[in-house]
C-alpha cells in the first residue's frame, strides 16, 4: 500500500498539467477516497478566487481524476474509483512489475 501511495504521489508530482493545488487535493483524495469537495471549499482552502477554484476542479474532471455531481444547487467533485491507478496511468508512470 505504501509503495502504491508513493507511486501515486510521484506520478502526480511529475504531471506538469497539474498545479500544486490540484496535486495536493488529489493526494488528499487518494488517502480519503470517500471525500469530496465543492468549489467554495476549494476556494477557501487554497486561497484562490471562485473562478480559479471551478477551473481547477473542472480540469480534474476533464482529466478523469474527479467526477461531478449536482447536489442541490452545488456542484460536488468526488474522486473516481481507483483514483490512484488513474493517477499513475494518466501520468505515464504506471507501476512496473
Amino acid at each position: 500500500m505504501v509503495a502504491q501511495f508513493d507511486r501515486c504521489r510521484a506520478a502526480l508530482a511529475a504531471d506538469t498539467r497539474l498545479n500544486h493545488r490540484q496535486q495536493s487535493l488529489l493526494m488528499e483524495l487518494v488517502m480519503n477516497p470517500s471525500g469530496s469537495i465543492d468549489a467554495a471549499t476549494y476556494e477557501r482552502r487554497y486561497g484562490v478566487t471562485l473562478v480559479t477554484a471551478r477551473a481547477d476542479l473542472k480540469k480534474l474532471v476533464q482529466m478523469g481524476f474527479l467526477s461531478l455531481a449536482e447536489v442541490g444547487k452545488k456542484q460536488v467533485f468526488s474522486p473516481v474509483s481507483r483514483m490512484e491507478d488513474v493517477a499513475t496511468a494518466r501520468s505515464g508512470c504506471a507501476a512496473r512489475t
